[in-house]
């Protein structure tokens, strides 16, 4: 028996429609929250970085974005296929981190679930009003897309230790393999994060023998991530 045990098995939300309703309560307040005067104040100089990255061409984002940012390309990129179809108001520019922070909410709601209804319902409130998130979600910066790949992976993290058989989890290996990625594709402090989950990870097996059979898999998803990130892997040793 591990440490997630029957005792903190996933608890689904059935068929009963106030939790439904609470779960999508609680993401239109997440909306509310970051969209609400999100246009109202003056882009700032990191901001104005953000809008100049969205007028160039996608080729040159590639070289341009590490000679003045320290951030992979990958969010000037979606930022300027973003404002070719919405517009370079900064309205515009901050609501595809406003949309980011509520995909977030429910990632962190999902992440929740994992370990009870009630944890998933007081995250989820927690995340949705935290004024730190909020703010984030307000900026066309890439923070708000580093938490949305961060609550990827801490739900993969979460749903696999939650089942006795990993391998039957994919949806989860997904999510821990592609937010892995995603995290290190939006901020170069991604690898830090990693880096620490993965310790925590290797302490965990270290004290629960029921968790080592995640070992294997683990080192899989690892060397699928590194790989996802090879691309970029010269640039950020340069930066």
């Amino acid at each position: 028996m591990n440490a997630f045990s029957s005792r903190n098995a996933p608890h689904h939300f059935g068929d009963t429609s106030y939790i439904r309703l609470a779960f999508a309560l609680i993401l239109l307040l997440a909306a509310a929250m970051r969209f609400a005067n999100i246009g109202v104040l003056p882009l700032w100089l990191d901001e104005g970085y953000s809008w100049w990255d969205a007028q160039q061409s996608l080729g040159d984002l590639w070289t341009l974005v590490p000679q003045c940012d320290p951030h992979p390309p990958l969010y000037a990129m979606l930022l300027k296929l973003w404002v070719d179809a919405f517009g370079d108001s900064s309205a515009a520019l901050r609501s595809l981190s406003a949309v980011a922070g509520v995909v977030t909410t429910g990632f962190v709601m999902l992440a929740g679930r994992e370990l009870g209804l009630r944890h998933a319902l007081i995250a989820g409130l927690i995340f949705a009003t935290a004024p730190f998130q909020v703010q984030f979600s307000q900026e066309a910066r890439p923070y708000a897309m580093l938490a949305m790949a961060s609550s990827m992976l801490c739900f993969g993290a979460l749903r696999l230790l939650g089942h006795e058989r990993p391998q039957r989890t994919s949806g989860a290996w997904a999510a821990l393999i592609v937010g892995g990625a995603l995290m290190l594709w939006f901020n170069n402090t991604a690898a830090l994060l990693l880096a620490a989950f993965g310790i925590g990870a290797l302490l965990l097996m270290a004290g629960d023998r029921g968790a080592r059979r995640f070992f294997v898999p683990l080192a899989g998803a690892a060397l699928l991530i590194g790989l996802l990130w090879l691309p970029y892997v010269p640039t950020f040793i340069e930066q």
